[in-house]
């Protein structure tokens, strides 16, 4: 062997026995471990951390949720009552129309009965002109037996009444 060159180191556990190097390699693994593990705690404290801060923000957004589920069937009730109203007030304005068109009816039937009546009257009282007139004026659609009772009778026969000098009707009759 040269004298220059390098004598290996001798290992660190030379001195132990072999039982002894069994212990300390033991040893050794098991502090290497034990700083890896050293090393993972702050990891567990940040996970733990995090976790408590997932939990709040969970919770706060399932609250967020409930209220704004609470707030969706608040105005869902809304909804649903105003519908209500709209619908009462359709139902109501239907029925105003209903009984404004049911007075219309009414209103021309009491007109065209009237105007037959003074037909009738205007033919009785020798006004036949007046008579034509009135029944002329009436609506088509309502007319009835009545009118063309009177829109085919022939002008009545005119009536002729003799008073005494005192006043009194002496005779009565026609002139035909």
């Amino acid at each position: 062997m040269a004298t220059n060159d390098p004598v290996p180191p001798a290992p660190a556990d030379a001195h132990l026995l072999p039982g002894e190097r069994a212990l300390a390699e033991a040893l050794k693994r098991e502090r290497r471990r034990a700083r890896r593990l050293r090393a993972l705690w702050p990891l567990l404290v940040l996970a733990l951390v995090g976790a408590g801060a997932m939990t709040l923000l969970w919770r706060g957004a399932v609250a967020e949720a409930e209220r704004q589920r609470d707030l969706a069937q608040l105005a869902a009730d809304r909804l649903a009552d105003e519908r209500g109203r709209v619908e009462a007030a359709q139902s109501g304005a239907e029925r105003t129309r209903a009984d404004a068109e049911t007075a219309r009816r009414l209103a021309e039937a009491i007109q065209y009965a009237q105007a037959v009546q003074r037909a009738q009257r205007a033919w009785s009282g020798q006004d036949t002109n007046s008579a034509r007139e009135l029944l002329e004026g009436a609506r088509p659609e309502r007319n009835n037996w009545e009118w063309r009772h009177l829109s085919r009778s022939p002008a009545p026969p005119h009536r002729m009444l003799a008073f005494t000098p005192s006043g009194s009707p002496i005779t009565l009759g026609t002139k035909e």
